[in-house]
């Protein structure tokens, strides 16, 4: 778990990087450039801390180079549209929805070092979803936005674990330590639809993006 995750933040960290250069040559406010360079920074940490956590259970995560993370829209789409669809896959989606796991795995988890990393990861990922939430509701007010319903779908079958979807073996089911915030899969598919329909969805639906795609991607594969 810890060494998948830091693998994930290790390219979160490129990502968040590459948004912070983007959405300055689109103009952006000031302090939303600064909430993307300081999310790269805190993805940074955060590879740090997982990978040290996988190794206190014996785990080896080995050094990742740098890699240009992969485009979450169509080359072919303007640079706005681009950046918009990436913020809103990697922080309205993907960021929130780790926001409610972790929170949930911090409410499981009793051994004191999963819970003081689990607690700094969780403030974290608060932050950069906030950024996805802010940045939409600046371009919702400059531009339309209803193009990004019909991406959603795509977004939550590349953002959501494939396992997710189906029934944990029970042996896999069986090796789950929730104390230290390692949740069965049942669960954490719980927790994800929870967020996406009571938080991810209707804040989307707030800024003008339709959802029903989204709705009926949730009901069917979660």
């Amino acid at each position: 778990m810890w060494a998948n995750r830091a693998r994930f933040e290790h390219e979160s960290t490129a990502r968040f990087a590459r948004l912070d250069a983007r959405m300055r040559a689109l103009g952006a406010p000031d302090a939303l450039g600064a909430l993307a360079a300081a999310a790269a920074e805190d993805e940074r940490r955060h590879a740090r801390l997982c990978a040290e956590a996988a190794e206190r259970f014996g785990a080896v995560v080995p050094p990742v180079g740098a890699a240009e993370p992969a485009e979450t829209a169509p080359a072919s789409w303007p640079l706005r549209d681009r950046v918009l669809h990436e913020v809103v896959a990697a922080c309205c989606l993907a960021e929130t929805a780790n926001a409610a796991y972790l929170g949930a795995s911090l409410a499981a988890a009793t051994d004191r070092e999963t819970r003081r990393i689990t607690r700094e990861l969780l403030r974290d990922e608060l932050r950069h979803a906030r950024l996805g939430w802010a940045w939409l509701a600046y371009e919702a007010g400059r531009g339309e936005v209803m193009f990004l319903g019909a991406a959603l779908p795509a977004m939550l079958e590349t953002a959501v674990a494939p396992e997710l979807s189906q029934p944990e073996p029970e042996e896999l089911a069986a090796g789950r330590v929730p104390e230290l915030g390692d949740l069965p899969r049942a669960q954490r598919r719980a927790v994800l639809k929870q967020a996406l329909l009571e938080l991810v969805l209707p804040g989307l639906a707030a800024q003008g993006v339709p959802v029903n795609g989204a709705r009926s991607w949730v009901e069917s594969r979660l």
